[in-house]
Parts: C-alpha cells; sequence; structure tokens
C-alpha cells in the first residue's frame, strides 16, 4: 500500500519544502489516529521520525533510545500518574498499568518467551501488550517491533518488543502507543 502526503506552505511538517512525501507504516498509523481524535494524545503531524525509511514523532535525527520496563513505568508515573499493579502471585514482575478512575487495563509489561511470541530462539523478551486500534491493527504489525498480543485478544491488543531487543521500537514510539492505548480504553 503505498499512501502520500500533499502539503502547502501554510501546512507543512517542519523543515521540509513544499510537495509531497510518501507515507511510512508509521506516518500513516499516526494520521490515522488524527482522523479518530488521538493525534494530541500521540504524535503531531508536524515531527517527523526517521529510523529506517521514516516514522512520525522525534524530529529528523538518528539517535535511538531505546523503552525497557523501568523507563515504561517512569513514563507512565510521570505522563499519567499511574503505579502499576502486581497482581499475580505466580508472575511478581507482571505489571498491569490500569486507568485509575476506572481500574480498566491499558497496558501490561512482562518477560515473555521468544517461542510464545513466534519468535525464533530462547530468548526471554520484554513486551508490553497495548490497546491499539483494529482498524489500525494490520498496519502496526506490518513490520518490526509490534507482534500478535501474547496472551490477550489479537483483534484489539497487540504486544510490543521493549528494551535492546533487535526489532524493539525505540522510546518516542512506545510513548506514542502508550498513549493510544491510554486514550483508546477508558470506556473500554
Amino acid at each position: 500500500m503505498q499512501l502520500f502526503l500533499r502539503w502547502t506552505n501554510e501546512f507543512r511538517p517542519s523543515g521540509l519544502e513544499t510537495g509531497e512525501k510518501q507515507l511510512h507504516r508509521w506516518e500513516a498509523v499516526a494520521l490515522r489516529m488524527q482522523d479518530h481524535g488521538i493525534g494530541e494524545v500521540c504524535c503531531g503531524v508536524g515531527s517527523w521520525w526517521r529510523r529506517g525509511a521514516g516514522r512520525l514523532g522525534r524530529g529528523l535525527h538518528d539517535e535511538r533510545e531505546d523503552m525497557d520496563r523501568d523507563a515504561v513505568l517512569a513514563f507512565v508515573a510521570d505522563e499519567f500518574s499511574i503505579e502499576p499493579d502486581f497482581p499475580w502471585m505466580h508472575h511478581p514482575d507482571y505489571a498491569v498499568l490500569r486507568h485509575a478512575d476506572t481500574g480498566k487495563w491499558f497496558a501490561l509489561v512482562m518477560d515473555v518467551p521468544a517461542e510464545k511470541l513466534g519468535l525464533a530462539g530462547d530468548a526471554v523478551h520484554e513486551v508490553m501488550n497495548i490497546k491499539v486500534d483494529p482498524d489500525e491493527l494490520d498496519a502496526l504489525l506490518d513490520g518490526g517491533g509490534v507482534l500478535p498480543a501474547y496472551h490477550m485478544h489479537k483483534g484489539s491488543w497487540a504486544s510490543v518488543l521493549l528494551g535492546d531487543a533487535e526489532d524493539a521500537l525505540d522510546a518516542a514510539e512506545v510513548q506514542c502507543l502508550i498513549r493510544a492505548s491510554f486514550a483508546l480504553t477508558p470506556g473500554w
């Protein structure tokens, strides 16, 4: 699928000239999120990621910042004033992130063996399950870093690789997905 963004001098990504740019997977998803009223929570059209072919959200630079379990929990505490819940005795490190007012989940952070994620090898990966718009799921799964949800409804949840895993998303992308999941779950 090829999507294109056209802009004029009045509305264009900062630092780019008037013209046309081919959209890549994350850019198209972020623009769709804006159409659903989530743009202000997720990434803005005016900032452009550059990882591989290009993504929306963190500016034109090549620095990559990983986001592991501790960074996710710190981000959620800072962004939403929410502390994790650890509800399972048999999995004491599985962190559930819930809305303070409704108790509804918006993320689950856990360690999962590669084979249970459909990945090769015997490594254990840090992952975060997040709520996603079912209309955006295929676009999110089309590439590295986002997998069908482990142990959750695969039509509306996805698993995101964290940390320094080969296909893990960078911090800006993970934060964008956390914000979108938070916005999608209050009435869930």
